[in-house]
Parts: structure tokens; sequence; C-alpha cells
């Protein structure tokens, strides 16, 4: 059996297909588990090795959080029960 130019342009094509949709599964599969494939990289908003906790973010202070309550109600995030009762709780914290 003879290949002529056509038949390696139509199978050359198919190996082409097959290697983008073999590629596209990969990182779709890798995005919905929040890896970078080969980066070495950790997935956004991980924590980083060996770190505490407590030393990522400092504490926020009454007035901070108070401001950050008022703001989302202010922009309508929350509503007006879920803004009363919570600067309710954040003072009696």
């Amino acid at each position: 059996m003879r290949l002529e130019g056509w038949h390696i342009i139509v199978i050359l094509g198919f190996l082409l297909v097959v290697a983008v949709i073999v590629g596209a599964v990969l990182l779709t599969s890798a995005a919905r588990r929040g890896t970078r494939p080969h980066s070495g990289q950790q997935p956004p908003g991980a924590p980083l090795s060996g770190a505490r906790p407590d030393t990522l973010h400092p504490p926020r202070t009454k007035k901070d959080r108070l401001r950050e309550i008022d703001d989302l109600h202010r922009r309508g995030v929350v509503s007006e029960h879920e803004h009363r009762e919570t600067r309710k709780r954040t003072l009696d914290d």
C-alpha cells in the first residue's frame, strides 16, 4: 500500500486534532483541580507552605470590620437585616 501526499496530510491532520483534544482535556481537568500542570506553582489563594495563617493577614480591628460591613450594605451586597446582625455580632465580640 502506497501513501500519497493527501493521505499523509489527512493522517497528520487527524493526529493534530487528537493532540489538541487531549491537551484541552488535560488543561480543563487541571483547572478544575486548581493546579497548574508543570508550573511548580500553587494555585492562587493556596496558603504558602510553612506559613502560619495568622501571619498572612494581620488581625482587623473592630473599626475596620464595621467599615467593611457598612460598605457592603451601602453597595447592596448585604441586606438591612444581615447588616444589622453582623454589626451587632461584631460589636459584641
